[in-house]
């Protein structure tokens, strides 16, 4: 059977522990066009068995010996028809890096079949449609250019991860330790430095204004002036986004403001 029979799904399970390889294969018992066609304890020699058996989705852990899953993640996109990476782990802390790799879904472990029957269904609708494939095959090959900006934004909180593509951000704001993202959507936090954003997001799209603030150039509804050389913008949303001295030149230049 290969990997181009649209009868049949074929699949490797990467993890160091037998229990957990063995959860994943009887996961996909119940689904009669999944093969498991090879298993792997360590991320040593995944690459090689990839190349070999061509599946079209990897199970993959994050923490073995040897080669981590998120290197070998970066390893598989390498390839000029990756297998859909799908990360199966205890550790929801790795769960950024993943989805940079374009991976397909993150579960936690331990999972239930709840969880792991949708991955299942959403894996199966992605081979069935041929546009959505195509996405998918597009955004891993996207990971070849490293200058590429972030197209999507992973959020983590207890119990779920949610995905935010960066067209439906209006601005960013540090909150402590985390950063509070605005999007249609509501607000939400995430754990990580403005800077990381700053530097991974499109800078046609958006612009720092405070050391504190990043802001969407198109959700820039109104800028009001402060008491000195500072002020603040007002978005689309109705927010209220700090400008300081520093950053209010090169904010008025991105606008078309004299």
């Amino acid at each position: 059977m290969s990997r181009d029979d649209p009868q049949t799904i074929t699949a490797v399970i990467v993890d160091d522990e037998p229990l957990a390889r063995t959860n994943v294969r009887e996961a996909l018992r119940p689904f009669q066009q999944w093969q498991v066609v090879g298993e792997l304890a360590s991320g040593e020699g995944a690459l090689e068995m990839v190349r070999k058996l061509q599946p079209q989705v990897i199970f993959l852990d994050v923490q073995m010996p040897g080669a981590s899953g998120i290197e070998v993640g970066r390893q598989l996109l390498t390839l000029k028809e990756p297998p859909l990476i799908v990360f199966v782990t205890a550790y929801d802390q790795y769960a950024i890096s993943a989805f940079e790799l374009f991976a397909f879904d993150y579960i936690l472990k331990p999972f239930d079949d709840e969880r792991f029957n949708r991955t299942v269904e959403r894996i199966e609708l992605c081979l069935a449609e041929d546009e959505t494939r195509r996405s998918v095959r597009r955004q891993q090959s996207d990971y070849r250019d490293p200058k590429k900006p972030l197209d999507r934004l992973v959020i983590r909180s207890v119990g779920s991860i949610r995905i935010i593509d960066v067209v439906d951000v209006f601005w960013l704001r540090a909150s402590g330790n985390y950063v509070e993202v605005g999007h249609r959507d509501g607000v939400h936090l995430q754990r990580v430095p403005l800077s990381f954003l700053e530097d991974h997001l499109d800078p046609k799209r958006f612009c720092r204004t405070h050391r504190s603030a990043i802001v969407a150039l198109t959700e820039v509804k109104e800028y009001r002036h402060g008491s000195d050389d500072s002020g603040q913008v007002i978005t689309r949303d109705g927010t209220e986004i700090p400008v300081s001295a520093s950053y209010r030149s090169a904010l008025f230049e991105r606008l078309g403001i004299d």
